[in-house]
């Protein structure tokens, strides 16, 4: 008997594999390394037999699923925050790279093939002409041509100067050469996504996570992997549905309280609908502070909680 988990990708779907194989007894050690919860073992190192339980993102693949059941991991618009923030984490050889998305941006993003449809994106509707339109939009007819920060470095002083001083000119340029984006695009860029969820990419993926009528389909809801109550309670149903003992259940739960304590936005929803509310009833100065650690979000807003607040307010709040 086989089981399918069909997932997007940093939706846990290796998770869950290795816990319900788990439930059978089949799997040794712990599934983590390099550091965070998404580089789960894939290579069948810590399986003692055969899985049952085998995670794919079937819904990208050109077959049909070959297993007559199938656990779907799903989300929805209220759990877009933590979907995209894990989708935005930057795999890096020994763990998971928390470097602020707005350094380096440009590079990191070319060199992973998923991110490639962001950064054209963000270059088109944010970096495209920019030079050039903001340059002509103060220039004397008298001065040169300038379509990159480059050749407006090569310009007369004189005009340099006329130009940031007076006119408060700001170029900016999004290549491998300014790898850098600032932080205000990516809010609005992250912003209109939030603004829009039913338009969302991730939205419109998990969309795709059709199942043939034969297919006995049980619906994991993504947001039980952060409650340890919620998700022991999905496993138990998981072992009513799928027809297997309910073993482990100690071991279930450290693997769980492991996963805790490496996911880094695990909180981050929870954080970010207090200080809606503390900016809504208008008391600012009770705003939290966060401490840092190693296994949690930086203690500062991130770009992209930033501009969840800003389109669940439907103001900039944020600049």
């Amino acid at each position: 008997m086989k089981i399918a988990i069909d997932y997007q990708g940093r939706t846990y779907g290796r998770f869950l594999e290795f816990v319900c194989n788990t439930l059978l007894g089949i799997t040794t050690g712990t599934p983590f390394y390099r550091g965070w919860v998404g580089y789960v073992d894939i290579n069948g190192k810590n399986y003692a037999g055969d899985k049952v339980f085998e995670a794919n993102q079937h819904f990208f693949l050109p077959k049909d699923i070959e297993a007559e059941k199938v656990i779907s991991i799903q989300f929805d618009i209220n759990d877009l925050l933590p979907v995209q923030q894990t989708n935005l984490l930057v795999e890096i050889p020994y763990g998971y790279d928390m470097i602020p998305i707005e350094i380096n941006t440009y590079n990191r993003f070319n060199e992973i093939k998923g991110y490639r449809d962001i950064l054209q994106n963000l270059s088109d509707n944010f970096f495209k002409n920019q030079i050039k339109e903001s340059y002509n939009a103060v220039r004397d007819p008298s001065w040169p041509d300038v379509t990159t920060i480059a050749e407006f470095e090569k310009l007369p002083d004189i005009i340099k100067q006329e130009c940031i001083e007076q006119h408060k000119l700001e170029l900016l340029e999004f290549s491998a050469d300014y790898p850098d984006c600032p932080r205000q695009i990516l809010r609005e860029f992250f912003q209109i996504g939030f603004s829009k969820p039913e338009q969302h990419g991730l939205i419109l993926s998990q969309k795709k996570m059709q199942y043939q009528e034969d297919k006995q389909v049980y619906i994991f809801p993504f947001r039980c992997f952060y409650n340890k109550h919620d998700f022991l309670e999905q496993i138990e149903k998981i072992t009513e549905w799928a027809g297997i003992p309910h073993n482990y259940q100690q071991k279930i739960e450290l693997l769980h309280d492991e996963f805790l304590q490496k996911e880094p936005y695990r909180n981050s929803k929870a954080k970010c609908d207090m200080i809606i509310n503390i900016i809504q009833t208008g008391i600012r100065e009770s705003w939290p502070k966060y401490e840092i650690t190693e296994s949690s979000a930086v203690s500062e807003l991130d770009v992209v909680e930033e501009a969840y607040i800003n389109a669940a307010l439907g103001q900039d709040w944020f600049q």
